[in-house]
């Protein structure tokens, strides 16, 4: 698989990410974190040498974590409110004046779906 789909994140997170996609104030942008932790003999320090935080470790275990997160929050807010702006300039209005088409992103979920990888 070369991307990270938005149904990857369970659908109870799918809120809280349009709550962030609108501002919401308090709202967080939802990440997946997975942390990994491996018991090392000293025969075996090679095979995880780069993950060590300095070469005086003398333990057994180490450990690694592994987070699914945007890198830079504003800049994603950013160009989905850029995304949104441009597909409200192309809502078509009905007959009777109501919104008859509206294109994505509505959401900041629907974004994500599109552009997220």
């Amino acid at each position: 698989m070369k991307s990270f789909p938005i149904h990857d994140f369970n659908s109870e997170c799918w809120a809280a990410i349009d709550r962030f996609g609108d501002c919401v104030e308090g709202a967080l942008l939802p990440k997946i974190t997975i942390d990994l932790w491996f018991y090392v003999e000293a025969s075996d320090l090679h095979r995880v040498i780069d993950l060590l935080p300095r070469l005086t470790w003398q333990g057994s275990e180490v450990g690694l974590r592994i987070e699914f997160a945007a890198s830079d929050e504003a800049g994603l807010l950013s160009r989905f409110q850029e995304a949104r702006a441009q597909a409200q300039a192309n809502v078509r209005p009905a007959v009777d004046g109501a919104p008859s088409y509206q294109p994505p992103p509505r959401t900041m979920k629907e974004y994500l779906t599109e552009v997220l990888n």
